[in-house]
């Protein structure tokens, strides 16, 4: 065996990375990439259900950030990779190739074993037959991980290797014999091993989990660990074979056999070359080269032509061949006469822009095989209809139509009225229909989910989409195209599609309403969004979509347009194997609810906060929303009012900061109704924060205000038409809204049913002005980490119930002079406050319950009683003040004016009077007589008709009629 050890100082290694088995491994990538000075580590993380991988990068100074960033995926059932090389800058898409990686530490082999997540069968038989295989290999592992289903065996070298484009290209050559190597090894077990060599290669993080089957998820840990086992890139190379040529990649043409022969046959300048090759100058042999290297077997005709050269040496010819495959395309027929001084070609030109085309060029191929035919047609013109012939106008009318018409008129000129024509095209019809088949790839869509079908009568390639038609075939697309993936949604039963096609040389996606693609109509509106079709070609490509969709299985998708619980199990954004499909605003909003930083950075930023009964009730409130609709409670909102500088906001965004960004996701009172609507629509079960209640944008802010509160007390939309003439489907939501004011949510004169949908809490300071600042600054990049793992926790609590429960009960018993809705409310938000104080902020129970009770304490001192909610109590008392300042109206100064008094407490008063008044202190009149009669406070009357009303008429003091109402008034405490 072999080994290379360094005395370099290595990195700091914790314990945990050392040779015990499955142990935690927390500074891994500072166990790989800490002597690293600079470059970005790529996270890749998907779940099964997803088509792709997501991207997240870090710096090299951030690699504690990253190893958090992996373990938080994993919790929330991701796979998580990381890229084994650094690359050299982030990238906006994608994870970078081969070209970006600019450093690497290890070098790597990933082993698959055979289980039912392997197709192939031809592999280790297990983890422990693996892990032999690999410690048998000479050079040994300096790590083994137990991937899951399968093996990662790493080979440390003992230095970070900088890689340029020199060393970059060197890399892959050890990478590539590295691998070779390896799998020869395991073909002596009868193995086939995959090549898993290139330098953008990503591997599983180990202490994550292996999702591959996510009922059964599998730990990826370390089986064994030997940081000591560093090698040297020169031992490595010393190791391993010699490099063999590189073989090149060929286009085939019509017939591969005969590359080589055509082209030597067919060239008058490869045949001067192959003449005269004894004292063939430098420029005509390179030329030579540049042409032949590129074919099957032309490796072999160029060593043949060169041996009879006097320097002729092997190494030195496989050296040129490489260079030319590596640093430029083959020369051109008008380079090899203008630069290297060739002028024998025939005049007027091949037909071909370099040598090599006569090789690989169908046409030039097709005209060949056309010219045999020429010479004899004329004596026998049924020969044109032999399957060489007819193939290779097929190729002339697919590739060449110019050349197509050409050899059309010469079999006339030749063949004159021997020869039917229109039977011949028609020959060439069916064939050129064969060939499309058999061209139409299978594999042209990269990273489709399924395998594709080419459907019957359609033709697709690379270069875009072509249907046979009774006049012949018709292009339809310029570019490929498919349906990806089928999306239903969960709530709605209805189905969207999602068409992959290629535009700017990247593929792309759009997802859009079953219907639009079923309408030649609506499909020309997907041309905003970068689909190649036009109102001509658009009848065309909807039935080829039709025709796809009939021709393949098509994966269906489940997807939801909203945010919050899908069943007791699932919840969207943290934990659900449901694809969230938003669309306009809402898509930019659901942006905002992706988690940034780690959990750890987010407690520490919020966790002073906790020491304020008000701003704790704040932040806990944050994560009762979800609660609501297990414990089947009713919408409320949570107003928080003061001074401008009171902290308000910021503890309002750090309540939002539980689920996501609060900069994204935090509205303003600056909004109208419909808006709202569809924002708490969306949200459904997360808080709605909306700050800075002083900016309504309207004329009556308070009964703008009262009605939001009753919008969202309801639970659902607006019940509004579509355009069929039907119901539109209308948003629900079970939530609490978090809101912020200079000035409260209710006034004087508002309904109890206001009120009781409102908690209204005021303070002059909810947390320092400086640590106001230090919540706003750093909750644009720390968020949205503690909702998932309250969710996770949340979803297998079985005694939610009766913790909110017992809750309920005690503040019955303590705060009995509270509204109801007002005691749920606090029930709720201290349910919340005493799980969050134990699974996010580890504190044990008995602490969590005594300081949620501590809280409870001075919230509901600030909270109005029953008695003064109540909206007859405070009309009753506007009536007081009102009297005590209209007195003298009701004398006989005045002439009675607004009634009189009699006995002291009960008030005559005149019925429009009464109306008045109360509508000056913004209360219904109507609405209050009928309070008044219900508490007796008004004295109704029998009329004539025996109906009971609430006014009569009466005489005054002046023996004058007058229609009154009777107050009684109570005593005021």
């Amino acid at each position: 065996m072999i080994t290379d050890t360094n005395p370099v100082a290595l990195p700091v290694i914790a314990e945990s990375v050392n040779t015990t088995k499955g142990t935690d491994i927390s500074n891994w990538f500072h166990f790989l990439f800490g002597e690293c000075q600079d470059g970005w580590m790529t996270i890749a993380y998907k779940q099964k259900c997803e088509q792709y991988f997501q991207t997240k990068w870090f710096k090299t100074t951030q690699l504690t950030s990253a190893i958090d960033m992996a373990k938080q995926l994993s919790s929330q059932k991701k796979d998580v990779y990381f890229g084994l090389g650094l690359r050299r800058k982030k990238l906006d898409s994608g994870r970078g190739k081969v070209e970006d990686v600019r450093c690497i530490t290890c070098l790597w082999a990933d082993i698959d074993v055979k289980a039912d997540a392997h197709k192939e069968t031809n592999l280790p038989q297990g983890i422990e037959e693996a892990v032999d295989f690999v410690n048998s290999f000479p050079l040994l592992p300096s790590v083994i991980i137990n991937s899951g289903h399968g093996l990662h065996a790493y080979w440390l070298l003992n230095t970070p290797w900088d890689l340029d484009e020199a060393e970059n290209l060197r890399a892959k050559q050890l990478m590539s014999r590295f691998q070779g190597l390896l799998k020869d090894k395991g073909k002596e077990n009868g193995w086939k091993l995959d090549n898993t060599s290139d330098l953008a290669r990503i591997l599983r993080v180990p202490g994550t989990l292996n999702y591959k089957y996510p009922e059964q998820p599998i730990k990826v840990e370390i089986l064994e660990a030997h940081p000591e086992r560093r090698y040297t890139i020169e031992k490595v190379e010393e190791f391993l074979p010699i490099a063999e040529p590189i073989q090149p990649q060929i286009d085939r043409g019509l017939n591969p056999d005969d590359s080589v022969r055509v082209l030597v046959e067919n060239c008058a300048f490869i045949q001067h070359c192959r003449d005269n090759a004894v004292n063939l100058h430098e420029n005509d042999w390179f030329a030579m080269v540049s042409n032949l290297c590129r074919l099957e077997k032309g490796n072999e005709v160029i060593h043949q032509f060169s041996r009879s050269y006097t320097g002729y040496s092997v190494e030195e010819t496989d050296e040129k061949i490489r260079h030319c495959l590596q640093d430029g395309g083959p020369h051109t027929c008008e380079y090899i006469q203008d630069k290297v001084g060739f002028h024998n070609c025939p005049s007027g030109g091949c037909g071909v822009k370099s040598p090599i085309a006569m090789a690989t060029s169908a046409v030039f191929k097709a005209k060949l095989v056309l010219r045999k035919l020429w010479q004899g047609v004329a004596s026998q013109p049924t020969a044109a209809f032999n399957q060489e012939y007819v193939s290779a106008l097929g190729v002339l009318k697919n590739r060449d139509k110019a050349e197509y018409g050409k050899a059309i008129v010469e079999f006339r000129e030749l063949a004159g009225k021997k020869l039917n024509i229109k039977h011949l095209e028609s020959a060439v019809d069916e064939a050129v229909r064969k060939w499309d088949k058999q061209q139409s790839a299978t594999n042209i869509f990269e990273g489709l989910p399924y395998e594709f079908t080419v459907p019957e009568n359609w033709v697709v390639t690379t270069k875009g989409i072509q249907a046979w038609t009774k006049e012949g075939k018709i292009t339809v697309s310029p570019t490929p195209i498919t349906i990806a993936r089928r999306l239903k949604n969960v709530d709605e039963n209805t189905e969207k599609v999602e068409l992959f096609f290629k535009r700017d040389n990247r593929w792309r996606t759009i997802r859009t309403e079953r219907s639009t693609i079923c309408s030649k109509t609506k499909i020309v509106d997907l041309a905003n969004f970068g689909l190649p079709v036009t109102s001509e070609t658009a009848r065309l490509l909807v039935k080829y979509l039709a025709d796809v969709e009939a021709a393949n299985d098509i994966p269906v998708i489940s997807t939801i347009n909203r945010l919050g619980w899908i069943n007791d199990r699932e919840f969207v954004p943290s934990l659900s194997n449901i694809i969230l499909d938003a669309e306009g605003g809402n898509a930019k909003l659901a942006d905002a609810f992706k988690p940034s930083g780690t959990l750890e950075e987010w407690i520490d930023l919020v966790n002073p906060m906790r020491g304020n009964p008000l701003s704790r009730f704040v932040l806990s409130a944050g994560f009762a929303a979800p609660m609501m609709q297990p414990l089947k409670q009713r919408n409320f909102a949570l107003h928080i009012w003061g001074d401008s500088r009171a902290g308000k906001s910021a503890v309002a965004k750090a309540a939002l900061s539980v689920w996501g960004n609060p900069h994204q996701g935090m509205m303003t009172f600056n909004t109208t109704g419909v808006g709202l609507e569809q924002q708490v629509g969306f949200l459904s079960n997360l808080p709605l924060v909306i700050d800075e209640k002083q900016i309504v944008a309207v004329a009556n802010k308070q009964s703008f205000v009262e009605s939001l509160l009753y919008m969202l007390g309801e639970g659902k939309g607006r019940t509004r038409g579509n355009k069929t003439g039907g119901l539109a489907n209308y948003q629900n939501w079970r939530t609490l809204a978090i809101t912020t004011g200079e000035h409260p949510m209710s006034d004087t004169s508002s309904a109890t049913g206001v009120k009781s949908r409102v908690l209204e809490l005021h303070s002059q300071s909810v947390v320092p002005e400086s640590y106001g600042s230090k919540l706003h600054q750093r909750l644009d990049s720390v968020y949205g980490t503690a909702g998932s793992e309250f969710i996770r926790r949340l979803i297998d609590y079985s005694e939610l119930s009766e913790l909110f429960q017992s809750i309920c009960k005690k503040l019955q018993e303590q705060t009995s002079d509270l509204m109801g809705s007002h005691q749920s409310a606090l029930a709720l938000i201290a349910t919340a406050d005493v799980l969050v104080s134990q699974w996010i902020f580890a504190e044990d129970e008995d602490t969590a319950v005594n300081d949620c009770w501590a809280m409870l304490e001075t919230i509901a001192k600030q909270l109005e009683t029953k008695s003064e909610a109540d909206e007859a109590t405070r009309a009753i008392m506007h009536f007081h003040s009102w009297m005590q300042e209209n007195t003298r109206r009701f004398d006989c100064d005045a002439r009675y004016e607004y009634g009189w008094i009699e006995d002291g407490n009960t008030v005559f008063i005149n019925s429009g009077t009464f109306t008045r008044a109360m509508k000056d202190g913004g209360f219904n009149a109507i609405r209050v007589k009928a309070d008044f009669l219900a508490r007796q406070w008004l004295i109704p009357h029998i009329n004539s008709k025996g109906k009971k009303v609430d006014y009569k008429s009466k005489r005054n003091p002046d023996r004058k009629n007058a229609m009154v109402i009777e107050i009684r008034l109570p005593l005021l405490a």
